[in-house]
């Protein structure tokens, strides 16, 4: 089985002001430890990270896996959000990974992110790991693969289980329901925050 991993660590974004200080640690620290597990590492570093080497890195990656392979891909820098525009996020924000050359390229979106991953065909088995704020929905999954017809909300009406008596007035605290459903998985994701939170940049005993 093929594993390999790629490592992204920014510090430094220039034009801006907003540098980071750990994030190029924790990209040698990931390095170090899956090298320990066999797996093919590539790192890109501060000016290494541009959104046009990085879009590349991942699709080489995924373009070249096979079924059984397992690819890695680590982020740590900053994330930030962009008005969606094609309706697909509730909030109505697209969270996005920032790269080196933001200030010129923009961010990398989720949806960018999930048209690279999907490159990788069936059988491939992906995990990001994004810490950056905004990143708990950094990943989609693929919409063809959910079962027709087998979609169902995971809700029990009040009414299936409590008398009459107990019921609420009608229209009392209804919760807000989204039809249909869309995929915010597929493959995994740790994530450093919700997509509606900040991760943070610290130090421990220097």
């Amino acid at each position: 089985m093929t594993k390999k991993a790629l490592y992204i660590g920014i510090n430094d974004y220039p034009g801006t002001a907003n540098d980071l200080k750990c994030c190029v640690n924790d990209a040698n620290d990931w390095s170090v430890e899956l090298g320990k597990r066999s797996f093919a590492v590539t790192r890109m570093l501060n000016g290494q990270a541009t959104k046009a080497t990085m879009v590349t890195a991942i699709r080489d990656l995924s373009g070249s896996a096979r079924s059984g392979n397992t690819l890695l891909f680590t982020y740590s820098g900053h994330g930030t959000w962009a008005p969606n525009s094609s309706g697909d996020e509730l909030d109505g924000r697209d969270e996005a990974l920032c790269l080196y050359d933001i200030g010129t390229n923009g961010p990398l979106l989720d949806d960018e992110i999930g048209t690279l991953f999907r490159s990788a065909g069936t059988g491939v088995h992906i995990l990001l790991t994004s810490d950056s704020c905004h990143s708990g929905s950094m990943i989609r999954g693929r919409e063809d693969d959910l079962d027709a017809g087998k979609t169902r909300a995971r809700f029990m009406p009040l009414s299936d289980w409590m008398s009459k008596g107990e019921l609420p007035p009608t229209g009392a605290a209804a919760p807000r329901v989204v039809s249909g459903i869309k995929r915010t998985g597929g493959d995994p994701l740790l994530a450093g925050c919700k997509d509606t939170e900040y991760s943070f940049d610290t130090s421990f005993q220097g």
